[in-house]
């Protein structure tokens, strides 16, 4: 299922990037396995969605300039079939989910 890839991948990212442990843009796209060219394309997407995501130079990696919370909640029935959460601002629309 590619949409469930889409969502872990994020979750990496956002991870990486809350643990300010991107590296650069050539170390980050190493670690996502993609092109820098790609890892712009992504960060200017985020940005673009509302994530507060600087560069900071002096450590040399993404970082969140503000607190950010997300949650992707799929639900079949009653039961919760996955869940991740983190942060404290939600961004759920950059997905096309709804607030559940």
């Amino acid at each position: 299922m590619k949409w469930i890839d889409n969502v872990e991948f994020m979750d990496r990212v956002i991870g990486l990037i809350k643990r300010r442990s991107t590296g650069d843009s050539v170390s980050f796209a190493k670690k996502l396995d993609m092109s820098e060219r790609n890892v712009h394309r992504l960060i200017s997407d985020m940005r673009s969605a509302g994530f507060p995501i600087n560069y900071c130079t002096q450590n040399r990696t993404y970082c969140f300039s503000d607190d950010v919370k997300y949650e992707f909640t799929l639900r079949i029935g009653d039961e919760d079939l996955i869940r991740i959460k983190g942060g404290s601002r939600y961004y759920s629309e950059l997905f096309g989910f709804d607030d559940i």
